[in-house]
């Protein structure tokens, strides 16, 4: 669904995902390929539970969730995602908050906020095929989903979802 123009303050969730497309660089066309398929389906994936995706820059991709229900939402299309969607080598981090967002003039949709910027840091710490979640989701209620941590040394490293 298309934003409104408008931008408004709001409670949402976000997933950052790295897609796990190979080939980018040693073979800009098959990247390309491969990115198409990935980005397609992980448009469908968002879409078919609500979420808006804002385009991707090399394999990466901001997908955000609003309205009810949206944390339980925003991990049922990031298990979809991990699940085939896109890859199973793509890497994904889920974060709840409140955000600005809105769409833009050509059709594409903007968020700002905390959420944003935690997620696109938390990717960095999951493994390929692997949901991570930030502190913020993990502390909320999330629509049945179990959330196992990673450790080590006896240091919590991140929440995930199996």
């Amino acid at each position: 669904p298309a934003l409104d123009l408008a931008p408004s303050r709001r409670a949402a969730t976000v997933i950052f995902a790295d897609l796990g497309v190979v080939g980018l660089h040693e073979d800009p066309e098959r990247g390309r390929d491969e990115l198409r398929r990935a980005a397609d389906a992980a448009i469908a994936a968002v879409a078919a539970l609500g979420g808006t995706l804002q385009e991707g820059i090399a394999g990466a991709v901001l997908a955000l969730f609003d309205g009810d229900d949206h944390l339980a939402r925003a991990l049922a299309a990031a298990v979809s995602l991990r699940d085939g969607a896109a890859s199973r080598s793509a890497r994904l981090a889920v974060e709840t908050g409140e955000v600005v967002a809105g769409g833009r003039a050509d059709g594409g949709a903007f968020v700002v906020g905390a959420p944003v910027g935690a997620a696109a840091l938390l990717v960095r710490s999951a493994q390929p095929g692997e949901i991570v979640v930030g502190d913020a989701a993990a502390g909320s209620s999330h629509g049945g989903f179990e959330l196992r941590t990673r450790t080590e040394g006896g240091r919590l490293l991140v929440r995930r979802v199996p």
